[in-house]
């Protein structure tokens, strides 16, 4: 009786022990799986934030561009001061913020996506010296050359198109983010991704044919670092 006892309280001992430090192990796992995913989730929103950002101002600043230019058309001087300085107060809203706009799209997005940007900011500047030199010229009671302000026209439109690409590809950037933060990253099955791949999916692989490689779906929990981080995963779509 009494060896029976002891091995139940030997028993109840050893299953408390090794069942807390079970219990710790996986509440801790846990915790950093969440955290991953925090991180991941924020990396997401700070991407989209800062595609809206630049979307909302660049827009705005093209619009009074345009209204500048069919002020300065119609010969309208006291419209045309007034486009001007809205003009003049977009362009100061962009040159405070476009540092910001650069740092966090090359951390987000990549540094491509902030060579595309700096290009357009030059674009917009070289055009608005354009616009402002024909506002001068009207100020002055010089009718501008219609083929001139035409010209600008045309400039405008293709800087539209320009813009119109630049916000479309960031876009995509935005939505594959948002797609692996809450749905996970498919990985394709090769040599350098079998780590990713369980013992059941591994035994699987097997009898897959080379066209059609087994793929899988992991969370931002489920992969490590150096998965978190960039646009290019060798495997991963």
């Amino acid at each position: 009786m009494a060896t029976t006892l002891v091995s139940l309280f030997v028993g109840f001992i050893l299953t408390g022990i090794v069942g807390a430090w079970l219990s710790q192990r996986w509440q801790h796992r846990s915790w950093i799986n969440q955290q991953q995913i925090l991180g991941e989730e924020k990396s997401y929103l700070d991407l989209k934030t800062v595609w809206d950002e630049v979307t909302t101002l660049s827009g705005k600043r093209q619009w009074r561009m345009r209204r500048l230019l069919y002020s300065i058309k119609a010969m309208n001087l006291e419209n045309a001061d007034l486009r001007l300085q809205e003009y003049r107060e977009v362009v100061s809203e962009w040159n405070e913020k476009r540092n910001s706009f650069e740092v966090r799209l090359t951390l987000f997005a990549g540094y491509d996506f902030t060579t595309r940007l700096e290009k357009l900011g030059a674009a917009f500047t070289e055009l608005g010296a354009e616009l402002e030199r024909s506002y001068k010229s009207s100020s002055n009671g010089v009718v501008e050359d219609p083929q001139q302000l035409a010209h600008l026209e045309s400039s405008m439109n293709l800087l539209n198109r320009t813009l119109f690409e630049f916000n479309r590809d960031v876009l995509r950037v935005v939505e594959s983010k948002r797609k692996q933060t809450y749905y996970g990253t498919e990985i394709s099955f090769g040599e350098s991704t079998l780590e990713h791949f369980g013992t059941w999916e591994l035994a699987k692989a097997l009898f897959k044919s080379g066209v059609k490689p087994l793929r899988v779906i992991r969370t931002s929990a489920e992969l490590p670092l150096p998965f978190l981080v960039g646009n290019e995963r060798p495997g991963i779509n």
